[in-house]
């Protein structure tokens, strides 16, 4: 009976041909391997069908094993006689009905010596099952398990894939609702916050005790600045300044044009200036930049932090007047701070929206490195810490960009980017230029230039507090005041929060009138107007320190600082 064309098997197949060759049956009967089958007979070399004659057929007294139909001839030879097997001829390629293939000549000879099982798989046979396979001159077999298995793989990584990305679709859908949803309630708390804003700069007192409060509170406030003196510095480029309490000097970044080894163009470094003997002033060597900040350590131990341009941090030591070591950057800095519990850290504000964090007792590179929102440089930097209601301490750092004031949650360990949290603070839209804070750092000014959004095309000084609920909760931002300066700001001044006897004054640049204002703060008083010449240049930065029982304000220009003393009328 006719069953049909002849099936190729690949070796694993021929491996295992129980389960494979189990369906077919012979006369009625399934299939089965003799235990002991007829070994097939050697053939004389008279009855050769290769076309070597004087070849001796291969002793096949033995099952012949697949690996030799495998790998002798790489499939083109007949695994008996080991010739190559033509497509005509007497040595014509030919299958029994397992489906091996065979030369032709070699299955008649072994019907003749009575051999009736496949000398591979030993399942029976007959000569009338011998079946001519019509086939290329050469005929070679491949084992397509590995190629099932990737087409497999392929199928499962695609059904994955499109898996992915209906989920990627999904969250992206949620992200855009909650970005929505974020936007709007930004939008209303910000008008919220300008409406109290409004009411609370213009409001008056709302009754007589509210009044007499006020008063009482200017009395105390009764005293004003005094100019004691005017200080003209002996190297220019004079941008940023702060006040040394360990060596009584005032720093001011300076540069210099003399040419040394290590600076063979000039160098940028600080000014150390004695204010009651300034022409005693020294000279620290530090960058080959402009310098763009200046902060001493919060230890009071004669180290100072210094940020520049050429893209690097400096520390320095006001007792022996010399740069100590150097922290190289990634991008040209404008700013730069101390960590206030962990003197070892310090912080750097870049000019491409990253804030680099650094251990100073290793020095080779940045152990954090934080990413902003937004994309404009970071022009200030405050370390601070929030006491929550349980008494726990949150470590953060305030910083303001040229687009808005933000928070970041800092970890107690600072070891890894993951375990800081960015949190924008809902104060005022428009440009940012500077944030100060008080000496207790518990208090914010954050000052912006006009805006023309803004009701009033002036420059607006919004002084802030932060505190936390919970260590692990937001920070929260109450604003305090809103303060107007003057119509213009081109440069990026820094304004100063300045304690004077029991009070807090906000003190800021006013350009238009080369001056400087002055608050009080608790109670929004604009108090006094620091005026100099019309001819001059109007003030960039502010320092303040106690001199016995004197507070003093110094007020920088290029090229100049003036002294003033807080004094009773």
């Amino acid at each position: 009976m006719d069953t049909g064309p002849p099936r190729f098997l690949s070796d694993d197949e021929d491996s295992s041909h129980e389960s494979v060759l189990s369906p077919v049956s012979l006369n009625g009967q399934a299939p089965r391997i003799a235990a002991n089958s007829k070994a097939i007979q050697p053939l004389s070399d008279a009855n050769q069908p290769c076309s070597k004659r004087s070849k001796s057929c291969p002793d096949t007294s033995s099952v012949i094993s697949p690996a030799a139909e495998s790998n002798d001839g790489e499939g083109t030879s007949c695994p008996i006689c080991y010739e190559p097997w033509a497509s005509s001829g007497s040595h014509r390629l030919s299958s029994l009905k397992c489906g091996h293939l065979f030369g032709l000549a070699c299955l008649e000879r072994m019907f003749q010596v009575k051999q009736d099982r496949c000398p591979l798989c030993q399942l029976p046979a007959r000569k009338a099952d011998i079946r001519p396979i019509f086939a290329p001159k050469s005929l070679t077999t491949a084992d397509q398990t590995e190629t099932d298995a990737l087409k497999l793989q392929a199928k499962q990584l695609q059904a994955e894939q499109k898996q992915a990305k209906a989920n990627k679709e999904e969250a992206l859908q949620k992200y855009q609702s909650s970005q929505a949803e974020l936007s709007r309630v930004r939008s209303e708390l910000k008008a919220i916050q300008a409406a109290y804003l409004s009411i609370q700069t213009e409001a008056g007192p709302r009754n007589v005790d509210v009044a007499r409060a006020t008063q009482a509170e200017s009395r105390v406030l009764k005293s004003d600045y005094k100019l004691v003196t005017k200080v003209t510095l002996a190297n220019s480029k004079n941008r940023c300044m702060t006040y040394d309490e360990s060596s009584g000097h005032v720093l001011v970044s300076a540069h210099s044009t003399h040419a040394t080894p290590f600076y063979p163009t000039g160098s940028h470094g600080l000014s150390k200036v004695d204010v009651e003997r300034p022409q005693d002033a020294q000279y620290i060597q530090m960058h080959t930049s402009a310098v763009r900040d200046v902060r001493v350590s919060p230890n009071h131990d004669g180290l100072v932090l210094t940020a520049s341009t050429d893209q690097t941090l400096r520390l320095a030591s006001t007792a022996t007047n010399s740069a100590i070591t150097s922290l190289k950057l990634s991008q040209a800095a404008w700013t730069c701070c101390w960590h206030h519990e962990q003197p070892v850290y310090v912080f750097a504000g870049l000019t491409n929206h990253k804030i680099q964090v650094f251990d100073i007792r290793n020095t080779s590179e940045h152990v954090i490195e934080l990413s902003t929102p937004n994309r404009d440089p970071i022009v200030a930097l405050h370390h601070t810490h929030l006491t929550a209601g349980n008494g726990k301490t949150l470590s953060g750092l305030v910083t303001a960009s040229l687009k808005g004031v933000s928070f970041w949650h800092l970890p107690v360990a600072m070891s890894s980017e993951q375990d800081c949290r960015h949190q924008a603070l809902p104060l005022l839209d428009g440009s940012t230029t500077w944030l100060a804070t008080n000496p207790s750092r518990d208090s914010f000014l954050a000052s912006y230039r006009p805006s023309s959004g803004a009701a009033a095309k002036v420059t607006r000084h919004v002084h802030f507090q932060l505190g936390v609920a919970d260590v692990g909760a937001d920070a929260t931002c109450v604003v305090q005041r809103q303060l107007l300066g003057g119509p213009q700001q081109k440069t990026l001044a820094r304004s100063a929060l300045v304690q004077a006897g029991k009070g807090l004054l906000a003190c800021a640049s006013n350009e238009a009138n080369v001056s400087a204002l002055l608050w009080d703060v608790s109670s929004g008083q604009k108090l006094q107007e620091l005026k100099r010449a019309r001819s001059q240049l109007g003030y960039l930065d502010f320092a303040t320190w106690a001199h016995g029982s004197r507070r003093m304000l110094c007020g920088l220009v290029d090229g100049k600082m003036d002294v003033y003393s807080w004094e009773v009328s």
